[in-house]
């Protein structure tokens, strides 16, 4: 479809936003947004119903895991599963581009021009779909990628046609100069009042074999040092639990009010990232936000250590864990650290992203 653009009014305060769905945060960008003043909209979608991964489809994949896993390999270093997982997923990837072009030629009829696009991951999108965002915002589209190129390698081949891209993995960087390193957002959280503290350290993610090995080590250090640990896998995988202790698993995925209250009866944070990934998540800012220590063995911490000196004593690895039994969290250090990272905050995040005050 050919769309004329004559006679339609670029705005200079609104908004777009194309995220995938996940954990609610499209929701915080849009908002976000708006709480700096900006008119926005926001298209989004679930990866999985996108990209036309049905139980075949999702088996196949489960299958190429197992044969990775069996010859020892840590699929999610590999490349060359990467590169097999993408291709299951960008089969579907047509289903994806049509309902985007659809929705972005939907906001053009209605005379909508942007300020400037913001699109997140950017995974399975062509360049049929992102020319249709550089008309939109009249050529100031901005990719900010909140995964690692390691397992989406197909993504880099879009870049040359944003106007600015954005990493959050430092090591992303050497993949495509032009990008910009920038830690991931958080939302400001208080930690719940008159909240006793029940555990040392907790962690709440997605299961990964990896993570799986690596807070089991870190768990029976724990045990050794007697403090008390609250790590729970999110899989709908029902064969796992064959194999994983059940106090490990659950079924469904917390909810933010959810997971604060886990971390505000903690001590400490545990960040652990996928095998393959340098860039820290959003735990870590939730957790120093909240007033709480983190653990995390994440190389993209050391560097965030460095651009914030008031983290280096909030921040444990596996070598330092046995002096969190100590640690108060009357720390001073906290507020130092919050002041420090308010850059990440996600109104503040999106005023570097988007270039807008």
């Amino acid at each position: 479809m050919h769309l004329n653009i004559v006679g339609l009014i670029l705005s200079n305060n609104s908004i777009l936003i194309i995220c995938p769905s996940f954990n609610g945060y499209q929701n915080e960008i849009k908002h976000g947004v708006e709480q700096k003043g900006y008119e926005s909209d926001l298209i989004t979608y679930n990866e999985e119903i996108a990209f036309g991964i049905n139980k075949l489809k999702y088996l196949l994949i489960l299958l190429v895991r197992c044969i990775f896993c069996i010859f020892c390999m840590d699929y999610k270093k590999s490349e060359s599963y990467a590169k097999i997982e993408n291709y299951i997923y960008l089969r579907g990837k047509e289903n994806l581009n049509n309902y985007l072009q659809s929705e972005i030629d939907k906001l053009i009829k209605n005379g909508k021009i942007y300020k400037s696009v913001l699109v997140v991951k950017g995974f399975g999108l062509n360049y049929s779909t992102i020319k249709k965002i550089n008309l939109a915002s009249q050529n100031n589209s901005i990719l900010y990628q909140w995964d690692p190129l390691l397992r989406y390698p197909d993504v880099l081949k879009t870049y040359d046609h944003y106007q600015k891209v954005f990493t959050f993995q430092s090591t992303d960087v050497f993949k495509y100069p032009e990008s910009i390193y920038f830690p991931t957002f958080y939302r400001k959280d208080k930690s719940l009042e008159k909240c006793t503290l029940e555990y040392d350290l907790c962690f709440v993610g997605v299961f990964a074999i990896g993570r799986y090995f690596r807070l089991n080590k870190i768990k029976k250090k724990c045990k050794a040092l007697n403090l008390r640990v609250y790590f729970k896998l999110y899989s709908r995988n029902t064969f796992l639990r064959l194999f994983v202790p059940s106090d490990y698993l659950i079924d469904k995925k917390l909810g933010a009010v959810e997971l604060r209250e886990i971390y505000s009866r903690s001590k400490c944070v545990v960040d652990l990232c996928h095998s393959g990934q340098d860039g820290i998540t959003q735990r870590v800012f939730q957790a120093l936000s909240l007033s709480r220590y983190v653990f995390s063995d994440t190389p993209d911490i050391e560097k965030l250590k460095k651009l914030h000196p008031s983290l280096k004593t909030l921040v444990f690895d596996f070598n330092t864990i046995e002096n969190l039994g100590n640690a108060t969290l009357e720390n001073t250090c906290f507020l130092e650290a919050k002041n420090s990272i308010e850059s990440y905050e996600v109104s503040n995040w999106l005023s570097t992203v988007l270039d807008i005050k």
